[in-house]
């Protein structure tokens, strides 16, 4: 399980090669099904990921989705 501050941002799975990062929490779904080398390497690309999103407004996903 991979938790940023007390946030749990999803689970690491071991797979040939590495190990499948799964989302638990729609703020990393950006992430979900990418295979990492580690499980330390999926943590640190789900701390940017926190740190990247903490300054976005929440609206702004639902956003990039409206048909133009």
């Amino acid at each position: 399980m991979i938790e940023i501050g007390e946030q749990t941002a999803g689970i690491a799975v071991p797979e040939h090669g590495g190990v499948r990062f799964f989302s638990s929490s729609r703020d990393f779904d950006a992430l979900d099904g990418t295979v990492f080398r580690s499980v330390e390497q999926a943590a640190r690309a789900a701390r940017e990921r926190a740190r990247r999103g903490a300054h976005r407004p929440r609206h702004e996903a639902a956003r990039r989705l409206q048909a133009v």
